[in-house]
């Protein structure tokens, strides 16, 4: 598969903050009352806290499925109303305009329509800092039970000539595949990822409500995230029927010093010279597991790109994989 990329201007090399933006459920009046309210999520964030972590870092948020429109039946039996294309609309033209503004990168979710069938697709869209699209990925597997029977208005994603089409895009040479909530369940997209795209985290966007599937979410994704050795962050809306969002770094339970430790191994198994933290920024906090709880809110993790090699160096579970499978 090939990726779509973008350059970024930033001074700290092969690192991506990504921030989880678990805007409020259930805003289904106009598609611009849920617009606003993930800018003004967007800008706090952007304002009072991600400067305050690390400035030197290209920023990447992601929003829930469908945030432009909410997530439950009254909003998808309105998807002839609100489908949008790709790189037009107004969805579009809003994220565009404050990823420019911010110079950061932005995920959101909106409905897509077939060019020539009546069949619409649940769609994730990643905009560049300099306000242009460059991935999309459509959901592969359209869920059919409890709170989100989503077969009943959507189709599962069809091959698409767009090489944007497959997920798969890079932000300071961090690579990154996206799945869409339910795709969750099934392991063979985030393993091919894994193995043949060789990313480094994947981004999940959910509309996950607090049904009788809800407790079964935490699980997987922190297995999706471990047994494919990759930062995984997972969001979801807010409220009490729904919250939850989550960032997991490519392994889980090690301390600081693990990580330190670990780091001096992988040098002295290469026989490098250098000293093991003179490029390791290293913040604890952000490579540590991480959950939100109900309220409208951000979760900021960063994606290290060596934080990655050096897991798959100590803990080579990808290269002790059976060759018959």
């Amino acid at each position: 598969m090939s990726s779509s990329s973008s350059s970024s201007s930033s001074s700290s090399t092969s690192k991506v903050l990504i921030v989880g933006v678990q805007v409020p459920f259930g805003l289904l009046k106009t598609r611009k009352n849920n617009l606003i309210k993930s800018k003004e999520l967007i800008l706090d964030a952007h304002n009072n806290k991600i400067n305050q972590s690390s400035s030197n870092y290209p920023v990447l948020y992601l929003l829930p499925e469908l945030s432009t429109i909410g997530y439950d039946a009254q909003c998808f039996e309105q998807k002839d109303q609100y489908y949008e294309p790709i790189d037009d609309g107004e969805s579009f033209l809003f994220y565009s305009n404050l990823a420019k503004e911010i110079n950061s990168y932005i995920g959101y979710g909106i409905i897509t329509k077939h060019k020539s069938e009546e069949k619409y697709y649940i769609t994730n869209i990643i905009m560049s800092n300099e306000g242009i699209v460059i991935s999309y990925y459509r959901k592969k597997h359209v869920c059919s039970f409890g709170d989100c029977a989503e077969n009943l208005y959507f189709s599962p994603s069809e091959p698409d000539e767009d090489p944007r089409s497959n997920g798969v895009f890079s932000i300071n040479d961090v690579k990154f595949g996206t799945i869409i909530c339910y795709d969750l369940r099934f392991p063979e997209i985030c393993r091919n990822y894994a193995l043949n795209d060789n990313v480094d985290a994947i981004c999940h966007p959910g509309g996950w409500p607090r049904d009788s599937s809800f407790q079964s979410w935490l699980p997987f994704a922190i297995t999706r995230s471990v047994e494919n050795q990759v930062y995984f962050l997972s969001t979801n809306f807010s409220g009490d029927n729904n919250g939850g969002t989550i960032f997991h770094p490519p392994f889980t339970g090690l301390s600081k010093e693990d990580i330190l430790n670990d780091s001096k191994q992988v040098i002295n198994d290469n026989n490098n010279d250098e000293e093991h933290d003179e490029d390791f920024d290293f913040d604890y906090n952000f490579y540590q597991f991480k959950r939100l709880d109900k309220d409208p809110t951000v979760v900021i993790g960063l994606v290290d790109k060596k934080y990655v090699s050096q897991i798959r160096s100590v803990y080579p579970f990808r290269s002790d994989i059976h060759p018959s499978l």
